[in-house]
């Protein structure tokens, strides 16, 4: 019986951990959706992303490169796949997740973001939460510029939220964002959006009953054998 009340502390024990998966749709643009637009350095669409909303359909869509052909980035040890995203001026890319926040969320969002060499570059992207109302709020956000990510080069950058900063949006839904407002274009993949909760020490009530379960039920067997 001292067995079974410890396993009752180790269910309240338990309790004190969760942790809130995240799924980003089409986070790598792969796919099957037909590029019927081809250049010299690849092949492209306009005005489609899957699983994502654009808010100028004439100035974004997916980019499958000719991997050596296309001369204005270079890879180096980064993988995209057959695919990236691309925003040009004046253009927006977001999705709304089915994640509910939830207090003592931690989110971490990290992005493959292109500078193609030739081009102005710069934007934002974040994180977003969307209440029942649809009404939004940023919640973190990084501002694209030459000096983050180098002219010609696709480096991975990171954002994180902490939990004091996603508590005002608790029972609210969490997107990801992109914009480009001025530059020529951005290219975007490999989007990664993790969440996490710390673990928050039980109340000392708590443990003292799981304690009192089972020194009750010890009690009560020594007091049967006599």
């Amino acid at each position: 019986m001292r067995i079974w009340g410890l396993t009752i502390i180790a269910m309240f024990a338990s309790v004190a951990a969760h942790a809130a998966p995240t799924v980003v749709l089409s986070d790598d643009f792969e796919g099957p959706l037909e590029l019927n637009i081809v250049h010299p350095f690849g092949s492209f669409n306009t005005g489609e992303i899957p699983d994502w909303t654009l808010n100028n359909l004439a100035n974004g869509g997916i980019y499958a490169p000719e991997i050596g052909a296309d001369p204005t980035f270079v890879l180096g040890d980064n993988d995209i796949g057959e695919r990236v995203a691309y925003l040009n001026r004046a253009s927006g890319l977001f999705q709304l997740t089915d994640t509910v926040i939830e207090a003592g969320n931690s989110f971490e969002l990290s992005v493959l973001i292109g500078n193609r060499i030739g081009l102005s570059f710069g934007g934002t992207f974040g994180i977003f939460a969307q209440d029942a109302d649809g009404n939004t709020s940023i919640l973190g956000q990084i501002e694209l510029t030459d000096a983050l990510v180098a002219e010609g080069t696709l480096d991975t950058l990171s954002l994180l939220v902490s939990a004091e900063q996603a508590m005002s949006a608790v029972g609210s839904r969490i997107g990801v964002f992109f914009n480009n407002t001025e530059a020529t274009q951005i290219l975007i993949d490999n989007v990664l959006l993790t969440a996490s909760t710390a673990e928050v020490p039980l109340p000392a009530a708590a443990w003292l009953f799981g304690s009192v379960l089972a020194g009750g039920f010890v009690a009560r067997r020594r007091k049967a054998k006599a």
